[in-house]
């Protein structure tokens, strides 16, 4: 067990931009984000025939199914079927909030209806709709790994949580932390020395195992290497692949490690499965309400594990950047749980907001004095 636990939230990132000066996506601005990139719907290629909102064309059955389209699925599905229910345009969208949560849900509830209905067709339509959603929002949260090996402030944490072989628990799927951790562990590998320390290897830092497959990695850890990484939420190299010639397409079992760096909305071809088209779905939680049906796998659930033990074992809490949600039950009860019968050493609280010390105090039963900074940068100095 690791004497320091950090559990970073959405907020722990917010200190970074990408190479367009933007931040990490809040609920309510992604589509506004995309959009002063240059990549909303105008952007995108339209289907044939797309003289109406597509969506309206699908459900009217005039355009071909998806595994015969030309083209990969592509966000311009996205902003149609928010057209479609909402009356939103994709115009309004580049200026006003949207909710992703609230997108997310009804997707997740339309699909939940035509699976149960047996309305294969609109199912198969949410589910497309969900990935070419999740491979925008992974392609669009990219960016800020590569740009966090260059920030000072992210570079200092990824060397501190290294050396002292620390826990990390984490709601974020991004790749962020992870990047600054192997650039730290490369940095001190000292891969000339004869008595040199093995890097930190990213995909043995997880309490998962993963499947063998051609573009994915084939090794199973035997055992966690430290800086241990517990994603509660799933993590944009975990995933599975989608067969879209099937019938009622759905993830293939087994869980996969993505070697890629970059994450793209487009097909994948595996190699042993010849000319056949798969798209790559990432396993993670996405921003919805009833959050019940991703947290049952099973490497989900390892995590959620392997954090309460973790929890219940460390002298030294940092909460970077969470806020403790009422929507987020699941992580209090975590909390309550790994931290009733013990008394932590040492509670600090990395947040600009200070209106939530005294409900994370509460949580960990921590009535001692307590160390308040307001972001990462003054965190490491």
């Amino acid at each position: 067990m690791s004497e320091t636990v950090y559990f970073l939230g959405a907020g722990a990132n917010r200190g970074l931009t990408n190479p367009q000066g933007q931040k990490p996506p809040l609920d309510g601005d992604f589509f506004q984000l995309l959009a002063a990139q240059g990549k909303a719907l105008p952007n995108e290629p339209i289907p044939r025939g797309a003289t109406v909102p597509h969506y309206k064309f699908r459900l009217n059955g005039n355009v071909p199914p998806l595994d015969q389209a030309s083209e990969p699925p592509n966000i311009y599905w996205v902003y149609d079927f928010i057209q479609w229910f909402w009356h939103i345009s994709p115009k309004d969208l580049a200026s006003k909030p949207f909710s992703l949560e609230e997108l997310h849900t009804f997707l997740q509830l339309e699909r939940q209806e035509a699976t149960k209905s047996k309305d294969v067709k609109k199912a198969k339509e949410c589910l497309f709709i969900e990935l070419v959603l999740e491979h925008r929002l992974s392609n669009y949260l990219s960016e800020f790994s590569h740009k966090a090996k260059s920030d000072p402030e992210m570079v200092k944490f990824g060397e501190i949580v290294h050396k002292q072989k620390s826990t990390i628990i984490t709601t974020n799927y991004d790749l962020i932390v992870e990047a600054v951790i192997d650039k730290a562990s490369h940095s001190n590998s000292g891969a000339t020395s004869k008595q040199s320390v093995p890097a930190w290897t990213v995909n043995d830092s997880y309490a998962v195992r993963f499947s063998e497959g051609d573009d994915w990695n084939t090794k199973v850890p035997s055992k966690h290497t430290r800086p241990l990484m517990l994603k509660l939420h799933g993590s944009l190299n975990w995933g599975s692949i989608v067969d879209v010639m099937a019938n009622v397409p759905k993830p293939e079992k087994g869980l996969l490690f993505y070697l890629k760096k970059e994450f793209t909305g487009g097909y994948l071809t595996l190699g042993k499965q010849g000319k056949q088209q798969h798209l790559y779905k990432p396993l993670i939680v996405p921003m919805v309400l009833y959050k019940g049906e991703y947290l049952g796998h099973p490497a989900i659930q390892a995590a959620w594990k392997e954090a309460r033990k973790e929890l219940s074992k460390c002298q030294n809490l940092v909460v970077i950047g969470y806020s403790f949600p009422p929507t987020d039950f699941n992580v209090k009860k975590l909390f309550l749980e790994a931290l009733y019968q013990r008394e932590l050493k040492k509670l600090t609280i990395v947040n600009p907001d200070t209106s939530v010390v005294q409900r994370i105090k509460d949580l960990t039963h921590f009535q001692k004095p307590i160390i308040v900074c307001s972001d990462i940068g003054e965190f490491v100095k």
